[in-house]
């Protein structure tokens, strides 16, 4: 229960590791989580830090490299479904299969609100 009471960031400053290695976590874990190391807690950090130990996950590469893989995606979402440069602030699960997620855009400095479910998507402001 401690783990959970604190922020990721706290447990490992608490740890004492030497700066980079603190770095190296740090950068590590906001790239798995989209999101600050000092926002989630303990508990979530050392979860999303697993890949990192023991046997860690499978690697795939992508044939022809991994931006082929991101406009495969990307197509298959729909590109009226992508959002950029729009950092995610809160989420908010609406039952089963809803959710609202509100950000802030970070070119006007505007916040939004997007919401959906499994079977449609909208948006209380337009996607760019």
């Amino acid at each position: 229960m401690r783990l959970k009471e604190i922020s990721f960031a706290d447990f490992v400053k608490q740890e004492k590791l030497p700066a980079k290695v603190s770095e190296w976590i740090r950068v590590s874990v906001e790239c798995e989580i989209g999101t600050r190391w000092d926002v989630i807690s303990a508990v979530d950090g050392i979860a999303e830090f697993h890949i990192f130990l023991g046997d860690g996950e499978n690697c795939y590469r992508v044939t022809g490299g991994n931006d082929k893989f991101t406009q495969a995606l990307a197509k298959f979402a729909g590109m009226r479904n992508i959002s950029l440069n729009h950092r995610a602030t809160r989420l908010i699960s609406n039952g089963s299969n809803g959710v609202e997620v509100h950000y802030l855009h970070t070119d006007s400095n505007a916040n939004g609100v997007c919401a959906g479910n499994m079977l449609s998507a909208q948006s209380s402001v337009p996607l760019v």
